[in-house]
């Protein structure tokens, strides 16, 4: 961190604490845009750095852990709480569908327990190895709308490639793990 840059997170930092006692929200930019020039690039930094990602799901977003056994996959839901202590967490057995919310962001978390398998659906899910002793990680938008996409689960490049569907459902009330196993 340069030595301009320090200044520049303190005010940063400032900015996004102390406004929230005020009654009227300053952004960053708003609040940087009266400085030095050299201050004014090192401030909007600075708040980028303290910013929360765009990319990260929300509290109460679901994360589903894909787990890839001898060819077949398992699910696991697992609806994130602000207090780990209160996670929801539920163990699909092995099958051949991931059901999600529609119209929502989801967490996909991708492993293997044998060997290196590659999962893709196109359209929602970028082609992602599965690699025993490694997570690896993608971010989705579901469709708005209910309904059903296939994704292809391959044990290697020449494998066997097994089915599996993607559906995406739509209710009046909370995404539910254990009827989400039910199908």
């Amino acid at each position: 961190m340069t030595t301009a840059l320090r200044p520049a997170l303190g005010l940063a930092l400032t900015t996004l604490i102390g406004p929230a006692l005020a009654e009227e929200v300053m952004t960053p930019q708003e609040f940087c845009a009266e400085l030095f020039a050299s201050a004014k690039a090192d401030c909007l930094a600075a708040a980028e750095l303290l910013t929360a990602p765009s990319g990260m799901p929300p509290i109460g977003a679901l994360s589903v852990f894909v787990r890839a056994d001898d060819g077949a996959l398992s699910v696991e839901y697992r609806l994130d709480r602000e207090y780990p202590a209160e996670d929801v967490s539920v163990e699909c057995g092995p099958g051949d569908a991931i059901v999600l919310p529609a119209g929502a962001a989801v967490r996909l978390l991708f492993t293997s327990v044998d060997a290196i398998y590659t999962f893709e659906a196109p359209n929602y899910v970028e082609p992602i190895d599965l690699v025993p002793g490694r997570v690896n990680e993608r971010l989705i938008e579901t469709p708005a709308e209910a309904g059903e996409a296939n994704g292809m689960l391959r044990a290697d490049r020449d494998g066997a490639k097994t089915t599996v569907e993607l559906r995406f459902i739509t209710s009046t009330e909370a995404f539910d793990p254990q009827t989400a196993c039910d199908g």
